[in-house]
This record gives structure tokens, sequence and C-alpha cells, in this order.
């Protein structure tokens, strides 16, 4: 079985260089299989049946990860939908925590060019943009309890400190996190935009 992609791949048959398998792929329990089969079917080469897996590798990719011929490169540049919501689902899981775009690159085997430039083809915003607002939407859903502290809602969202909550909720707002509040809480609902940012 291989793990991890530390395995060697059996690149002297022919079609599986071509596949440009990524790390994310040699995770996959499917594609580990098919490896180990070609790998053992090298002690008996027949050209026929290392055919026939390798042409059944490049189906389960492309209808299982939403790959094109080239696998690397979605339609129009953007992401496939699963890969799309499982970063979508990552960052929302870690409003609170450090997500680097190396985690997030690795998690769905790009690299983090090619990550940046197809989430932003696929949703409008980089991901570092993307996380901010869902932050600042959670921090807007927290504002609405008047017994949180501002503190702790900027901990619980993910940002440095209170200074740096107040920074970027300001930017968004053009108001600050009290007023907000305030003016929430009086009835006078302020402007509450999709993930809380204009896309650049």
């Amino acid at each position: 079985m291989l793990t991890g992609g530390q395995q060697s791949l059996p690149d002297d048959i022919p079609g599986v260089a071509a596949l440009n398998l990524l790390p994310g792929d040699l995770r996959d329990e499917v594609v580990q299989h098919l490896l180990s089969v070609l790998k053992l079917a090298v002690r008996s080469p027949s050209p026929a049946f290392d055919s026939q897996v390798v042409s059944a590798l490049k189906t389960y990719l492309q209808v299982h990860r939403g790959r094109t011929r080239g696998l690397q490169q979605s339609t129009r540049g953007s992401l496939p939908a699963w890969k799309e919501r499982q970063l979508k689902e990552l960052l929302r899981s870690q409003l609170s925590c450090k997500v680097s775009l190396e985690r997030l690159a690795t998690e769905c085997g790009l690299s983090i060019r090619h990550l940046t430039r197809a989430f932003k083809q696929s949703t409008g915003f980089t991901p570092h943009r993307y996380l901010l607002g869902l932050r600042l939407d959670k921090a807007r859903e927290l504002l609405l309890s008047p017994a949180i502290r501002l503190q702790d809602i900027a901990m619980s969202c993910g940002f440095n400190d209170q200074s740096h909550f107040t920074r970027a909720f300001s930017a968004a707002e053009k108001t600050s996190p009290g007023v907000w509040r305030r003016l929430h809480l009086r009835g006078a609902a302020p402007r509450c935009p999709d993930v809380g940012l204009t896309a650049t």
C-alpha cells in the first residue's frame, strides 16, 4: 500500500507519468490500490493489463476528482465544486485558528500559486480575504449578544487582539464594533454584505 506519496511510482509503465499525480491523490485509497497493482504487475509485464489499470486510474481521477486530462487545470481556472466545498468547510471550522496557505494547498493537493488563483476564480476572493469575511460575519453574530466582551469576540473569531479586530471591522463596516453593536441593538441594521468584503 502506498502512503503519503513516499513510495516510488511505476513511471516506467506507459501512461503513468502523464497522469501528473499530486500529493493529495496519493492519499486516496483507490489511487493507492491501483498503483500497488501496477507495482506488482511490473514483475510480470503485461502491456494490455497495465493499460487497463492506467485507464482505470485516469477515469477515477476525472470522475471523482473533477480533473481534466491535464489534471492540473480546472474549468476556466476555477476549483472543482468538491474541492471548493472542502476548502470552505475547512476555513469555516478554523475561524479561531491560524490557517496557512501551505496547509490549504496540502489539503487539496495544489501548489500555493494554483490554489490562490483558482480559489479567487471560483469565489471572487483570495483565501485570506474569504477567511476574513467569515470571521467578520461571525463577529457580527456575536455582537448581537451584548454580554460578550469585544476582546472575547476578537479571540473567538481569530483576530490577534481587540485592536486588530477593531481595525478589520471598521475597514469593512466604516464604523467600530462598539458603535455597530449599539446601532443594531437599537433596531438600526447596519450594512451586512456577503462575507463582509468587496471582491478585489
